[in-house]
């Protein structure tokens, strides 16, 4: 997807397509030709396709939105539950489907063999966090029942270039709080992440 520095005008026409990428059909949303580039990521995009997505798309030094580490394929049933937690925002009848539909058959069962890995995994990405130098925005919710913000105050800690925002919201962050959220990325675009090493060093030394 591509972004300006600026939020676009309501009238900006957004035209939802889809591509073929490493085998699978990807389905995007594409405005018109700006001067910054993001990825706005599906928890199902992970690791090394990320970087053939980009490079499906001609994008050199995109920023990328995405959750952590992504989230289980679960049944129909259980995805329900999930979306329980959303708070404060109704989802429309369209987007539950596509939640609950992208989520059917075996899909599951095929998560579980990325879940058990995080055991030998994580240890192993901890490891490498403080090498990153990429600037990193860290969004969670406050009272995310979930993923607690244990979880982010342990990225935010290792990551040298992060900066850390606790909304007050569950784990649907960008739903319950998304005047909040839009708020923190389109700032990150406009320059936000160009201090982030700076304001950390000193905020660190407070």
């Amino acid at each position: 997807m591509t972004t300006s520095s600026h939020t676009p005008s309501p009238s900006t026409s957004i035209q939802v397509r889809f591509r073929s990428i490493d085998g699978l059909s990807v389905r995007f949303a594409e405005s018109g030709d700006r001067d910054d580039h993001a990825l706005l990521l599906s928890p199902r995009a992970m690791g090394e396709f990320i970087i053939r997505a980009a490079d499906a798309f001609g994008l050199e030094h995109p920023h990328v939105v995405g959750p952590d580490i992504g989230t289980a394929a679960d049944p129909r049933q259980i995805v329900a539950g999930a979306l329980a937690g959303i708070e404060r925002y109704q989802l429309p009848d369209a987007v539950r489907e596509d939640y609950l539909s992208s989520y059917e058959g075996d899909r599951m069962v095929e998560s579980m063999r990325y879940v058990r890995a995080y055991p030998a995994e994580l240890p192993v990405l901890a490891d490498l966090l403080p090498q990153i130098q990429t600037a990193v925005q860290i969004v969670a919710g406050r009272h995310d029942p979930a993923v607690p913000p244990v979880n982010a105050e342990f990225l935010h800690d290792r990551l040298p270039h992060s900066k850390l925002d606790l909304l007050d919201a569950g784990h649907f962050t960008w739903e319950d709080a998304p005047d909040e959220y839009a708020a923190l990325v389109t700032g990150w675009w406009d320059g936000g992440y160009a201090t982030t090493g700076t304001v950390k060093r000193n905020q660190e030394s407070d």
